[in-house]
């Protein structure tokens, strides 16, 4: 239900303060993206040295035959294509576990960074970009809902072609999703905001002090449950997913409980509009395709400030929510009903479903 946040400490009259980028970067990703580079630096001086041999030995070719046997030509065999089958194969190893130790925020924040700087032309049309963002969560209500997906694993013959142009088949094992739907319960939940801030508090930042070049912003949620609205969503629960069970052979029913509009877990926002030759897509592409995502996190930490944005709400129940029961996606085999009483009212913004923050 509770999304983990960090703990935050107000600084003066709000509870958002601009610190440096602390988060860890993977001591393997590291590794990984320094031995890409040691792989890359013997390819280069494998080939070259490789090169050099064979301008050598095509040399002694030319002498007399005698002269072929010399202890100086007989130096000349050339063993460099070993070193290069090795690295040209370890190369790709490398670079698939380098990429597999990547950080999806760093992506996150190149993907909105790049978009806010198309957009605006100055550090305080971006901020108030990210103060309308806050103040829409802040005012936004919290939504909840029950979550049914009902699936079965099968096999299935698929056919590839490999490096050799030949044609094979092979037997995978897949989930098959046979129906999804997601029951609405928003109208029996009600909530209030309780961060400690505002979308003004943003405007209060000191970013121009902040002597990076780039200002980014982590937003964490934290919803309070009560018990009685947590006992009610888990009866629901589990009798929606009785109430499917006769749909497939798995069936999984989850409590989703999150605000209504959607978070946005990283942005990035420029402070210093200047170009910077890091900071772009074309750099980050660069890193990645010789494996070097943790080197790239590394180098950037330094132009980048950190805001961590904790929002709070709670929730609870409105009155006579006991009587409630969502609309049915049909076909199930027990009453939508607990207790068989009547609906509650539901309100015109009613209707969400969906989400990422589950119970």
């Amino acid at each position: 239900m509770k999304h983990p946040a960090p703990d935050y400490e107000p600084a003066g009259s709000s509870a958002l303060k601009i610190t440096h980028v602390d988060k860890p970067i993977s001591l393997c990703g590291l590794i990984g993206d320094i031995s890409v580079l040691v792989c890359i630096a013997c390819l280069i001086i494998s080939i070259a040295d490789n090169a050099a041999c064979e301008r050598r030995r095509a040399s002694c070719e030319s002498l007399p035959l005698e002269e072929q046997f010399s202890i100086d030509c007989r130096r000349t065999w050339c063993n460099g294509w070993a070193f290069i089958m090795i690295s040209a194969i370890m190369w790709p190893f490398l670079i698939c576990f380098s990429c597999y130790n990547h950080n999806s925020t760093t992506e996150n924040y190149l993907k909105t960074y790049m978009k806010t700087k198309k957009k605006f032309s100055s550090p305080e049309q971006a901020i108030a970009k990210v103060e309308r963002y806050v103040q829409n969560i802040i005012n936004t209500k919290v939504k909840a809902g029950i979550e049914v997906k009902c699936s079965h694993r099968t096999t299935r013959n698929t056919s590839y072609t490999d490096s050799n142009g030949k044609h094979h088949r092979r037997t995978e094992t897949v989930t098959v999703t046979t129906f999804c739907h997601t029951y609405n319960f928003t109208p029996v939940v009600s909530s209030i905001d309780n961060s400690p801030f505002s979308g003004d508090d943003i405007n209060r930042l000191d970013y121009h002090n902040a002597k990076t070049k780039c200002l980014a912003f982590d937003s964490y949620i934290s919803i309070n449950v009560p018990e009685d609205l947590r006992r009610f969503m888990e009866a629901w629960r589990s009798h929606l997913q009785n109430a499917n069970r006769h749909r497939d052979v798995t069936v999984n029913a989850t409590v989703i409980i999150e605000p209504a509009t959607p978070l946005v877990s990283n942005q990035m926002i420029p402070i210093d509009f200047a170009y910077s030759c890091f900071l772009t897509d074309s750099t980050y592409c660069l890193f990645t395709v010789f494996g070097c995502r943790s080197l790239y996190e590394l180098i950037i930490r330094t132009d980048i400030s950190t805001c961590e944005i904790n929002f709070k709400k709670s929730a609870s129940m409105v009155p006579n929510a006991e009587a409630y029961s969502p609309h049915p996606a049909g076909g199930e085999t027990l009453p939508m009903s607990l207790h068989g009483a009547g609906k509650v009212p539901v309100s015109p913004d009613g209707g969400y479903s969906g989400g990422a923050g589950k119970v």
